[in-house]
């Protein structure tokens, strides 16, 4: 029996996967999945495209890793919950030209969308990330639903993609102490994610937040003033 390989391609090839895995099962080849993702099979006496192979159809006894396991984004971003995600292949159309962009800098194709709600608001932002889920770009958007009908014009067929997270609030707030715990104001107890425009004091192992520094010079100026006060009034 030949021998196939499947090997490792870009992330968020999974389509392609799939179509090699099933050429794989065509041929009679026992397939080596190579990394997480896949673009070619290999045979020992042909090379095929994983665009040739041939329709989806899957036995019982061949199995796949996981594709999308190592490319599951954090619990939050940007101090968001993750609801869903999408992982975005060459399988999609792309039609956001001129709509994103970055300074001057236009946003094109990206591999990795993401939903998000604060918690705090109605508000849901969808997130344009590359690879690393470091976002790119952010829309608002009222609701869920129009979310992602955004992300449907922009990449026709993403609604059929969209993977749920399962992260609860209480996941999101934990993730979100481990990354903001070490900045957390030791005299108010807020987290940079509490404030407008965070900015901290940190010296000798404590932290103050610019609020509590501003509580504590009004309360300095008012002692002035009343002492000046009280030294002002005749005796």
């Amino acid at each position: 029996m030949a021998e196939a390989e499947i090997e490792a391609g870009a992330a968020g090839d999974i389509a392609e996967v799939a179509a090699a895995a099933a050429h794989a099962a065509e041929i009679g080849a026992p397939a080596v999945v190579v990394g997480e993702t896949a673009a070619i099979v290999r045979c020992k006496n042909r090379k095929k495209r994983c665009s040739d192979a041939a329709p989806l159809s899957f036995p019982q006894t061949l199995r796949l890793p996981n594709m999308t396991q190592n490319f599951k984004p954090p619990a939050t971003l940007a101090g968001r919950r993750v609801l869903e995600y999408a992982l975005i292949d060459e399988s999609l159309e792309f039609r956001g030209q001129g709509r994103f962009f970055s300074g001057d800098a236009e946003i094109g194709r990206v591999p990795c969308l993401a939903l998000c709600d604060s918690g705090k608001e109605p508000t849901v932002y969808l997130l344009h990330c590359d690879r690393d889920w470091s976002i790119l770009f952010t829309e608002h958007h009222p609701s869920l639903h129009e979310a992602k009908t955004s992300a449907e014009h922009t990449y026709p067929g993403v609604s059929t993609i969209w993977i749920g997270t399962h992260t609860t609030v209480e996941d999101a707030t934990k993730h979100l102490k481990e990354i903001w715990g070490p900045h957390r104001c030791n005299f108010c107890g807020k987290t940079p994610l509490d404030l407008e425009n965070p900015r901290y004091i940190e010296k000798n192992g404590a932290v103050i937040c610019e609020t509590c520094v501003m509580s504590c010079y009004e309360i300095l100026r008012e002692d002035q003033e009343d002492s000046s006060t009280s030294r002002s009034q005749p005796s």
